[in-house]
């Protein structure tokens, strides 16, 4: 009885096992660091998000400044081994994508503004999706009270 129970489990985790492997996304060329249409369409939600969301202290708009002046350029950063240190709201969206949605890290494409200092750092996370679009997230951007949301768009 225990080998029929053992045989099964194993027939389990190799169907369970196969399943995940045959769910995967095709890489979007598009998604590069150096994509000006995306680097446009990044400021154009910003700007859009700013105009519907005036800031509210010297603080928030000296935030502002520092990080639209950091924004015209950005490199590729690497997804694997990406941890909290480097940056935590980047981390955990990378963690939240593999876990709840299947991704790899080869799904990913990340990219880092150009700025110096890490407190202003804006960080681009883009993947392809199901529907032959693909997601450009834009981590760091939203003040902190409302860093648990998701800021992009679709392409």
């Amino acid at each position: 009885m225990l080998k029929h129970k053992t045989l099964g489990i194993i027939t389990s985790l190799m169907i369970i096992t196969n399943a995940t492997a045959a769910f995967s996304f095709g890489k979007d060329d598009r998604l590069r660091c150096d994509n000006q249409e995306i680097i446009a369409q990044v400021l154009e939600q910003i700007e859009t998000y700013q105009q519907a969301n005036p800031a509210n202290s010297v603080i928030e708009k000296r935030r502002r400044s520092l990080l639209l002046k950091n924004l015209h350029t950005f490199s590729p950063e690497n997804p694997d081994g990406f941890t909290n240190k480097n940056d935590f709201l980047t981390a955990n969206r990378l963690i939240m994508l593999k876990i709840n949605d299947g991704y790899k890290n080869e799904d990913f494409t990340l990219c880092k503004s150009s700025g110096d200092g890490q407190k202003y750092n804006i960080y681009l996370l883009m993947y392809p999706q199901e529907n032959a679009k693909s997601k450009v997230e834009i981590i760091n951007f939203l003040p902190p009270e409302k860093s648990g949301e998701t800021f992009g768009f679709e392409i």
